[in-house]
């Protein structure tokens, strides 16, 4: 337990220190034949924001989802995104019309817009398609991972977690990712109904959809894409403790043993301590995630950190 509470400790120093700065098979697109085209990389853009959905296919190891992206471009008349997904199935329009769109060189996705002819874009497009977990088409290791039920692991519930930091969300979803270029995020997840999700920002909904859980989070301020990130699986959660107005708790897997209401005290106890010497926390929760196998002592994202189970039980 003291070993993760070092770690959050430095956790929130750095979070807070931010705050005083503000610190697999590619295809084309409709009507193309296979290329490799050259585009330039984000020269003008901006995106606004990125909504992201859906859920994760064990059986194939695959998130299967779709990305809304808001942008605007201000000197190319074609969207260039950094994307190291399995497999972009299709990219629509805000109305639907299916838009061209190639593989660029370095890991680029290229979308054309025919019907513009100049001046600057404004456009919203939705993206579908299937993210590898563990390891890209590459070989490379992914951003995204996914951890079955273990052998000999007492706690059987399963983990899909992003690993963002410092370059990896275009493993698993197509994005403008260069951290000077902050957008909105939300996140939607469908899963069986005794997982859970979180995500940065509030829970703006959880429902059912006959036997699945629906859940969405969703920020009112913007975030560079490395920042961005998501878990699933069969969490619990220890009480909600307040550091003034900010809720501060601690996700673990259902089942596994460990004092963490003592926790949560503790990290709110860092946080107040923290503020009085910084800035104000700045975001709308304070959430520990503890799951096995994570690469690293531990990852900050905005409001939730990930961390190793072994360091913080």
């Amino acid at each position: 337990m003291f070993q993760v509470l070092r770690f959050t400790a430095n956790a929130f120093s750095l979070i807070l220190l931010i705050s005083c700065g503000r610190l697999s098979q590619p295809t084309v697109g409709a009507n193309q034949g296979q290329q490799n085209v050259m585009g330039d990389r984000g020269e003008g853009l901006d995106v606004l924001s990125y909504s992201l959905k859906g859920n994760f296919r064990w059986e194939t190891n695959r998130l299967e989802a779709e990305v809304k992206i808001e942008f605007e471009q201000t000197k190319l008349n074609y969207l260039t995104l950094d994307s190291k997904v399995a497999w972009v199935k299709s990219v629509r329009s805000s109305n639907g019309a299916l838009l061209p769109f190639a593989l660029g060189q370095n890991d680029t996705l290229v979308i054309q817009f025919p019907n513009h002819k100049s001046g600057p874009l404004h456009e919203t497009v939705v993206i579908d398609y299937e993210a590898l977990a563990n390891s890209l088409p590459s070989g490379a290791d992914s951003g995204l991972s996914a951890i079955p039920a273990r052998t000999g692991d007492a706690v059987k519930s399963r983990v899909v977690y992003t690993k963002s930091e410092p370059n990896k969300a275009s493993d698993w979803m197509p994005c403008h990712n260069v951290p000077s270029d902050r957008a909105r995020f939300s996140a939607t997840f469908t899963m069986p109904g005794t997982e859970n999700m979180i995500s940065n920002g509030d829970r703006i909904s959880d429902s059912w959809k006959g036997e699945a859980r629906v859940v969405s989070y969703a920020t009112k301020y913007t975030l560079p894409p490395y920042l961005m990130a998501f878990v699933v699986g069969e969490f619990q959660s220890s009480q909600e403790i307040h550091a003034g107005k900010t809720p501060v708790s601690v996700w673990s897997r259902r089942g596994l043993a460990g004092d963490f209401n003592g926790m949560a005290r503790e990290l709110a106890g860092f946080l107040v301590s923290y503020e009085k010497l910084l800035v104000p926390y700045p975001f709308e929760k304070y959430t520990l995630v503890l799951f096995p196998e994570f690469p690293s002592t531990g990852a900050e994202n905005a409001g939730i950190t990930f961390q190793e189970e072994p360091s913080g039980t």
